[in-house]
């Protein structure tokens, strides 16, 4: 078969050297003028100080690997592995340091869903809008305009400026332009973040088609679940290398051991986290640091509960707010979930103590996901701060009072965990430590 993209020693290096503002307006031509002698002045010091060069940082290092046409490839690794900067370089979005790429085909990139739209603009011209952006004829368009607004749902909205639209509403609508786009190769690049289960399935769906359709597709995704359902082959990133190029079962599992293998305990900042963030509809609470109870084993043992903190942050007084939490295999499937008791949090920062029932898990590793959100089982519940795969748990091969748990079966561990209990604490000091 031929090759629809080629990626040959590709390197990217930037600059960890601060870039000055351009003076933009008057105000800031003003300004700029004003500040000139203690500019002088610090570029005076500095020739007196010894000079320094200007810290590098490399996204990438000598990448190199092909991809057929028609062949649908993953693409994974740790945040900061350099996944995004690859499909950039890909997508001509910005240019390689060394190395240079080759693209047999018409390139479709979905990086970031939904650049291009106006606030102040209708559905219906957005899409006009944000389709030109991607590449697209006025005409072609005009053509596929019906299927876009019925793929993505929104018939009902299309008149109204999408600064009214929900986050799930504009994704919706921007993956229906991005997919519609007649391209024989399509860059998706973590795009299924904020959409609901059931749109997340037909995007999978479309990718799907659209590879057995002959087109070439390349994924980005921390959703390994998804990557195994689309892919066949897997190139796994670290460090800006390619440290592995092939089945992608082998890959993800060679991911999982790049990972941390323990959950830590206390506190962590959300932001020093290695995990896949998704915000949902109105967010007035979300979380800032989460871990695991101080008293808390961090090898989880059958039957035993699991106690862990979180630091939240809340615009306005929440009612009825609770924890949902969801435990994966490596490979992405849950096996396990559950809600927290439901609580009423204070305006300000609180911490939320939470504590599991009893967890009948079957030996081995496990990825843990958090949201906080709104609602119980039976009333309608709706998200606001998803953490996905935001802590490592090891089950070890005993009871919680030390004895052999003897024969086990996996499908012991499918289902709800029900119990459990949820405490809040208001406190001032908003460190992660």
């Amino acid at each position: 078969m031929s090759i629809a993209i080629e990626a040959v020693e590709v390197s990217k290096r930037y600059s960890l050297q601060g870039v000055s503002a351009s003076q933009g307006t008057l105000f800031d031509a003003a300004a700029h003028w004003l500040s000139a002698p203690a500019r002088l002045l610090r570029r005076r010091d500095a020739a007196i100080a010894p000079s320094r060069e200007p810290e590098e940082f490399w996204a990438l290092r000598d990448v190199s690997f092909k991809v057929e046409h028609g062949e649908a490839i993953g693409v994974i690794g740790r945040n900061g592995a350099g996944k995004s900067t690859l499909l950039k370089i890909f997508s001509r979005v910005t240019e390689p340091t060394s190395g240079h790429v080759k693209l047999n085909g018409r390139v479709a990139s979905l990086l970031e869903v939904g650049t291009g739209f106006h606030d102040e603009l209708s559905g219906r011209e957005n899409i006009f809008l944000n389709g030109a952006i991607l590449g697209m004829r006025r005409q072609e368009i005009a053509r596929r305009l019906d299927q876009i607004i019925d793929y993505a749902g929104v018939a009902k909205f299309l008149e109204l400026p999408i600064k009214r639209y929900s986050s799930g509403m504009k994704m919706r609508l921007a993956f229906a332009v991005g997919a519609f786009l007649e391209s024989e190769i399509l860059i998706v690049d973590e795009v299924l973040a904020v959409g609901d289960a059931a749109f997340q399935d037909k995007c999978l769906g479309t990718m799907r088609e659209a590879a057995r359709g002959g087109r070439t597709v390349l994924f980005v995704s921390h959703n390994m679940a998804a990557i195994a359902s689309l892919t066949r082959r897997c190139v796994l990133l670290d460090g800006g290398r390619v440290v592995y190029d092939g089945n992608t079962a082998d890959a993800v599992q060679r991911y999982g051991g790049t990972r941390d293998e323990r959950m830590w305990r206390g506190l962590r900042a959300v932001e020093d986290i290695e995990c896949s963030r998704r915000w949902r509809g109105e967010v007035v609470a979300r979380m800032l640091a989460v871990g695991l109870a101080d008293d808390q084993s961090e090898d989880i043992e059958i039957g035993a509960p699991l106690r862990f903190q979180i630091r939240l942050d809340a615009d306005v007084p929440v009612q009825r707010i609770r924890v949902g939490y969801s435990i994966n295999t490596k490979s992405g499937t849950c096996v396990l979930s559950g809600l927290s008791p439901l609580v009423d949090v204070p305006k300000g920062t609180s911490m939320l103590q939470l504590a599991t029932g009893p967890l009948a898990l079957q030996p081995g590793e496990y990825d843990l996901s958090l949201s906080l959100g709104i609602g119980d089982w039976q009333d309608q519940k709706w998200e606001m701060d998803c953490l996905i795969g935001f802590g490592h748990l090891r089950v070890v091969e005993r009871f919680a009072d030390g004895r052999p748990f003897g024969s086990w079966y996996s499908e012991w561990a499918r289902g709800l965990s029900l119990g459990g209990s949820l405490h809040v604490h208001p406190c001032s000091d908003t460190s992660a430590s």
